[in-house]
């Protein structure tokens, strides 16, 4: 079947047009996963896995689709909602590994990874030498605390904290790919 436009394929889709939803599939599949990759980095994995829950939600909430203007848009704030909610609770994921951090040993099981990756990071903020850059990272990442909480508790201005952080994920960030 062929459609002329995203609102024709919108229209279909409602409708439960299988036909629809393959042609948005290979239409958009490829823009959503670099807009994941994007937010995800190094994850690609769950990368991929936002993108195919994006899909499956679109799927499974046709019928609700609201009429929008580009459709683009619409998946591109899907599947960047899609990331936060697997940053989320993958930061819920590691503040509940940091309490176990210290008890993990050196020598690492094969599958093991995600506590490998635990042990690197508490190694790495370990390693900050600044004992304030160590303190705003260490809230960041093992307590989730917001800018805006680290700057109450610390007293820096928020640009500072965000400098600090964004520093040192980048720096983190190359050290993990250098594992991966």
């Amino acid at each position: 079947m062929y459609f002329k436009d995203d609102n024709h394929i919108i229209s279909a889709l409602k409708e439960g047009n299988v036909e629809a939803f393959n042609e948005l599939y290979s239409k958009y599949h490829r823009y959503m996963l670099t807009v994941a990759l994007t937010y995800l980095g190094p994850y690609q994995e769950e990368a991929m896995d936002a993108v195919q829950d994006a899909f499956v939600r679109i799927w499974e909430k046709r019928q609700q689709i609201p009429e929008i203007q580009s459709f683009k848009a619409y998946l591109h704030t899907s599947i960047k909602n899609s990331c936060f909610n697997r940053l989320d609770r993958k930061k819920n994921y590691l503040k509940h590994i940091s309490k176990y951090s210290e008890n993990i040993e050196t020598e690492v099981q094969p599958g093991d990874r995600d506590f490998y990756l635990a042990k690197k990071l508490h190694d790495h903020i370990q390693e900050i030498t600044s004992r304030r850059k160590r303190e705003v990272v260490h809230k960041y990442i093992w307590e989730g605390k917001s800018y805006q909480e680290i700057i109450e508790e610390t007293g820096l201005k928020k640009q500072t904290a965000r400098n600090i952080i964004s520093e040192e994920l980048a720096i983190l960030r190359k050290k993990l790919k250098k594992m991966l």
